[in-house]
């Protein structure tokens, strides 16, 4: 699919994603869908969440093994799946977008 319309029903509809940590992330966490994400260049959300157990984060360059490994870690441990569906629900509650903005500028201040 390419830039489909109904994007955040297959966010709530997925076991987990693999992407980028990028805009992408918040939408995800809005979703509570589990992350497993490749840091994106000079961005300060890999750190933020890494610091907030809200991703599994993988290597700036991961080969296909680092990437196997974290999708296998997300889907074998049931606990880190909620931890990770949780992570996105306190992080962007629909009330507050600000949640994230305000994690993500804590972390880096710290």
């Amino acid at each position: 699919l390419e830039d489909p319309e109904d994007l955040p029903q297959h966010f709530h509809q997925a076991d987990l994603a693999v992407c980028t940590l990028g805009t992408t992330t918040y939408e995800l966490l809005a979703t509570q869908t589990p992350i497993v994400g490749i840091p994106d260049n000079e961005t300060p959300i890999p750190a933020a969440l890494d610091e907030l157990d809200a991703a599994i984060i993988l290597p700036q360059t991961p080969t296909a093994e680092d990437v196997s490994a974290g999708v296998s870690r997300v889907l074998e441990d049931t606990e880190l799946r909620r931890q990770l569906w949780r992570a996105g629900g306190k992080l962007v509650t629909g009330e507050d977008a600000s949640n994230v903005a305000d994690a993500v500028e804590a972390s880096v201040d710290s």
